[in-house]
């Protein structure tokens, strides 16, 4: 007697359950947990939960950087799931960069038996910059989206939001199937959204994620020493003293900045000042990137007189 009413509870537990969840739990055969049809119901949604969080891919967004590199190794080395860990290449990394990201595929493939996926966009950031068809707004018909701001970061959707997006479709999945880990760290409050962020709610600072990459033995190829974060070479959002450090440090990709700065202003003509709208508003300053170039030299040249002193 016991056992049909334990069986008719279940069932009507059972019919009460999404379709999705019945398919579920006749595979997994979980039913018949308890007497009670409302117990069984929490149980199984429950249990369901838990399962749709497990069979969630995990993926890893990897820059390369501090933050993204100390995110993924201490995941890997506390045991956390790691399904595939991205690496979107937009082609305008410093050569170093591409260097570290070696070493760390290295590493992990070793230690771990990973590695790094390497996601490229369909089109390139100077065909997004130049030459593209512009189809909307008071520029259409003009061509490129010319260089990118804090109001519109065109290069972030096309060289790395789309391919992630191609990615998971072409591997059968979406956000709603995916677990997203992002490093940012704990000083960085402003820019936790939706996604999952150990490091922050690790309490590792931007500092501590440093640190922990160089008794990892990684560096970032010696970047590090004098910038604070590292993205594209050629981004219109770094600092100045990241500006002036590429046209000491990297005299072939400032020539290719100028290149690409005077082909943004050809396509604008007078209605944009290329790569120093971004600066000027930072420095306050109405310098061409020619006037920038010789402000740099004459404080190379100065800070290289008080080093000769010391």
């Amino acid at each position: 007697m016991a056992n049909t009413k334990l069986s008719r509870a279940c069932d009507a537990a059972f019919l009460g359950l999404p379709k999705e969840v019945k398919v579920w739990l006749n595979e997994k055969s979980v039913r018949n947990k308890t007497s009670n049809n409302v117990t069984i119901g929490k149980y199984v949604m429950s249990d369901y939960r838990e399962h749709i969080e497990d069979s969630k891919k995990s993926i890893v967004s990897f820059s390369g950087g501090k933050d993204s590199t100390a995110l993924l190794l201490m995941m890997l080395e506390r045991g956390m799931k790691v399904d595939y860990i991205l690496f979107c290449d937009t082609g305008m990394e410093f050569p170093q960069m591409y260097e570290h990201i070696e070493r760390v595929n290295a590493y992990i493939g070793e230690k771990y038996g990973k590695m790094v996926t390497v996601l490229k966009a369909k089109n390139s950031f100077e065909y997004g910059l130049l030459h593209i068809l512009r189809k909307k707004g008071k520029r259409a018909g003009m061509h490129g989206y010319g260089w990118s701001s804090m109001r519109n970061r065109w290069c972030t959707s096309m060289l790395k939001r789309e391919p992630v997006q191609e990615f998971m479709k072409a591997h059968g999945f979406n956000r709603a199937k995916t677990k997203l880990y992002i490093g940012i760290a704990a000083d960085e409050p402003k820019r936790v959204k939706a996604d999952i962020y150990p490091l922050f709610e690790w309490g590792i600072t931007e500092a501590q994620a440093l640190q922990y990459c160089y008794k990892h033995g990684f560096d970032g190829g010696g970047l590090y020493k004098e910038r604070t974060r590292l993205s594209c070479w050629i981004c219109p959002m770094q600092g100045v003293r990241d500006l002036k450090l590429l046209y000491r440090d990297f005299p072939e990709l400032w020539a290719e900045l100028k290149r690409l700065n005077d082909g943004v202003i050809r396509n604008n003509k007078e209605e944009f000042q290329g790569i120093l709208y971004e600066f000027k508003q930072m420095d306050h300053s109405d310098n061409t990137l020619e006037q920038w170039e010789e402000r740099f030299k004459k404080e190379i040249e100065f800070e290289k007189r008080e080093t000769s002193l010391f």
